[in-house]
C-alpha cells in the first residue's frame, strides 16, 4: 500500500480524516455542535469526505473580495453536513424500498390478472406488449443491413425496383430509401441497382 503522504489522485494528495477536518476548517466550516474528534470518527467510519463536502455547496459563502473570510462558508457547522448525509442515506433507503415494493405488487397484480379465469390477459396487457415489441423493433432495426430493410418494406421495395428501370426515378428513389445506420458503408448511387 502506498504511503498516504505520497499517494495522489488526479494530481492532488490523498489526505486522512484529520487532514480532511483541517481542510474543512480552512474553508470556514465550524466545529461547535460537533467537535473535531467526532468529525474525524464520522469521516473515517460513517461516511466519506467527498459526499460531505458536496453538501457544503448548498451553503452560502462570503463573496466580498476585500473580506478576510472571502470564499469561506457562512454559519456552516460540520453537524449540518453530517445530518444532511444521514438524511440522504435515509431518503435513498426509502426510495429503494418503495421501488422494490411497487415492482413486487405490480408483478402480483399482473399474475392475478393473468390467472383470473374471467379476464382477457391480451386485453389488459396488450398495450404493454405492443410497447415492448415497438421498443424491441426500434432497437434492432439499426443492426439490419439495408437490403433487408428494403425487402421488409414493400413501398421501399417497389421504389427500388422502379429505380432499376428509370434513371430519373433512380435518383428520387435513392433519396427516399431508408438511411443505412453506417454512412460510410452506404451504397453509392451508381451501385443501387446492384444491391439486394
Amino acid at each position: 500500500m502506498e504511503d498516504p503522504v505520497t499517494a495522489t489522485t488526479k494530481g492532488l494528495p490523498l489526505i486522512d480524516a484529520d487532514q480532511q477536518v483541517r481542510h474543512l476548517e480552512d474553508r470556514g466550516v465550524r466545529f461547535e455542535l460537533t467537535d473535531e474528534r467526532e468529525a474525524e470518527r464520522f469521516l473515517r467510519e460513517s461516511n466519506f469526505f467527498f459526499k460531505v463536502k458536496a453538501f457544503a455547496k448548498c451553503f452560502s459563502r462570503y463573496t466580498s473580495p476585500g473580506s478576510e473570510r472571502f470564499g469561506s462558508y457562512i454559519n456552516l457547522d460540520f453537524a449540518h453536513l453530517a445530518e444532511l448525509t444521514r438524511l440522504d442515506h435515509h431518503l435513498c433507503e426509502t426510495v429503494l424500498s418503495l421501488t422494490l415494493n411497487i415492482g413486487h405488487y405490480m408483478k402480483v397484480d399482473l399474475n392475478r390478472m393473468v390467472m383470473d379465469p374471467g379476464g382477457d390477459p391480451l386485453r389488459t396487457h396488450g398495450p404493454l406488449l405492443r410497447l415492448r415489441a415497438r421498443k424491441k423493433a426500434k432497437g434492432t432495426v439499426q443492426n439490419v443491413p439495408q437490403s433487408t430493410l428494403i425487402r421488409s418494406n414493400r413501398a421501399a421495395q417497389k421504389r427500388w425496383f422502379r429505380a432499376q428501370r428509370a434513371p430519373r426515378l433512380k435518383r428520387q428513389a435513392q433519396s427516399r430509401l431508408p438511411r443505412h445506420p453506417f454512412p460510410q458503408t452506404q451504397p453509392r448511387a451508381d451501385r443501387i441497382g446492384q444491391a439486394a
